[in-house]
């Protein structure tokens, strides 16, 4: 038994038709929760990739598709850029939030103190 084939057993085995359709379209509609780190954004976006098999594309439609996916405030950063891997996309979106933190840390008053906010930053 060949790996395809092993796949496609397994799959309609522990996965049926309707879970293997749902997961399809969360793919194809996946966007990264206000809440959803890079990091957690990627683990969720390739588990669903990863039902997809060969309809995901190649590295680099993967890549595309889910640098497409990231929040608006860190797509801005990194629009323009070609990835040809999920993992760079996603290092490239961790750069930025880790920029954000360090930014919201910074802020000052009008007096030059340290703002700390009550809210844990995101």
């Amino acid at each position: 038994m060949t790996r395809v084939d092993f796949c496609d057993v397994f799959f309609t085995q522990y996965f049926p038709l309707a879970e293997q359709q749902k997961f399809e379209r969360e793919y194809h509609t996946i966007r990264q929760e206000d809440r959803e780190t890079t990091k957690e954004f990627m683990k969720r976006f390739l588990m669903l990739a990863g039902f997809q098999r060969a309809k995901a594309g190649t590295q680099e439609v993967q890549a595309s598709h889910f640098k497409w996916g990231l929040q608006e405030w860190i797509l801005d950063g990194i629009v323009n850029t070609k990835f040809t891997d999920v993992a760079q996309v996603a290092n490239a979106g961790r750069n930025i939030e880790l920029l954000r933190k360090r930014n919201r840390e910074n802020k000052r008053n009008r007096d030059g103190d340290r703002i700390r906010s009550a809210v844990a930053p995101t």
